[in-house]
């Protein structure tokens, strides 16, 4: 178990990097076009190999704390899922916050790990079979970014079924980076 375990914890480590990279990366940059800008709200696409899809970047401002934001994104009573047919989420296994140095992974000067787990949910769709992810989860704050990641994990307590047909999020999360006291900016890249 301990081997999962270890590539569960490096897979989450570099989608951390990777989310925080893409966040620190001026929206333009890096082959994302700004496709509309409303209220403080920038949204950037990508092409991406191997798919018609393209990648998406959100950028927002908000005049709150970066705190507050954060806060809101993992308070586990707020849902943004309205569907009351849709299967909850499982926690599949919980990691110890001290399990990944940030000082080492990141350089960081400042950090606090707040949860580090593996989550299995599930998305019902029309027309076509239903999904299911299982990802690991990391939320924390790193030198003042407080930072939620998500990337799909292989996890020995969730093998694949014959019921889902099992996605991929290979770069995903959320952060948040104060811009003063009273705001901040949120980037949301899923490239």
């Amino acid at each position: 178990m301990q081997l999962d375990a270890d590539r569960v914890l490096v897979r989450m480590v570099q989608n951390i990097k990777a989310t925080m990279e893409e966040a620190a990366m001026p929206g333009h940059s890096n082959g994302w076009a700004l496709e509309k800008e409303k209220a403080n709200v920038c949204l950037y696409t990508r092409d991406q190999d191997r798919t018609n899809t393209p990648a998406v970047k959100v950028v927002a401002l908000f005049d709150v704390p970066a705190e507050f934001v954060y806060m809101q994104l993992i308070n586990p009573e707020l849902s943004f899922d309205s569907s009351s047919s849709r299967k909850p989420s499982e926690t599949v296994e919980y990691y110890a916050p001290d399990c990944i140095d940030p000082q080492l992974e990141f350089g960081a000067s400042d950090s606090t790990v707040n949860l580090i787990q593996v989550v299995h949910s599930f998305l019902p769709l029309p027309l076509v079979s239903d999904r299911d992810f299982v990802c690991a989860e990391f939320y924390g704050c790193i030198d003042g970014r407080y930072t939620y990641t998500a990337s799909s994990v292989e996890h020995p307590l969730c093998p694949t079924t014959r019921k889902y047909v099992r996605g991929n999020i290979s770069l995903g999360g959320w952060v948040i980076d104060p811009i003063d006291p009273t705001s901040c900016q949120v980037h949301q890249p899923s490239p």
